[in-house]
């Protein structure tokens, strides 16, 4: 069973296929069947629910009907779980690539290829790029232009 996320008080998580949202009192709201493992918490913005698939696509989600608006493929199994950071929906696939999302639109913004597992975490300032055996930050670009990833640091 994967883990469970908040969205307006309901509980928001997944087990096997399938991604649900379900009440305070236990009914469910809806559930997405994606034909392939969901092995991570989706994560909740702005009334729209993010999450991959062992299928190798990323979602996105109305929060409040579960009809899928997008869908991003990565080339590989997603096992980590989904984050939005400003506006930006990130997951990171078993094809050793982290893809961010315009978390309105379905956007492709960014496409980082050392990328793996749990995709991203950051500070507000700098965003962290989780790979196999090394932590990249980097600091996102703003603008309508697709972010294109800057000098890295290592650690």
């Amino acid at each position: 069973m994967g883990a469970l996320a908040a969205h307006r008080g309901d509980a928001l998580g997944a087990i096997g296929e399938r991604p649900y949202l379900w009440d305070a009192g236990g009914r469910y709201l809806w559930r997405i069947q994606t034909g392939a493992y969901v092995y991570s918490s989706p994560a909740a913005w702005a009334g729209r629910v993010f999450f991959g698939s062992y299928n190798g696509l990323f979602y996105g989600a109305a929060a409040a009907s579960g009809r899928i608006l997008w869908t991003v493929g990565t080339g590989g199994p997603i096992s980590g779980a989904a984050a939005v950071v400003d506006g930006i929906a990130y997951a990171g696939s078993f094809a050793h690539r982290i893809v961010g999302v315009d978390a309105l639109s379905g956007r492709v913004r960014l496409w980082f290829k050392h990328g793996q597992y749990a995709a991203v975490s950051g500070n507000g300032m700098q965003l962290l790029f989780h790979g196999y055996s090394t932590l990249y930050a980097v600091q996102p670009r703003r603008g309508p232009e697709p972010a294109r990833v800057p000098a890295l640091a290592r650690r």
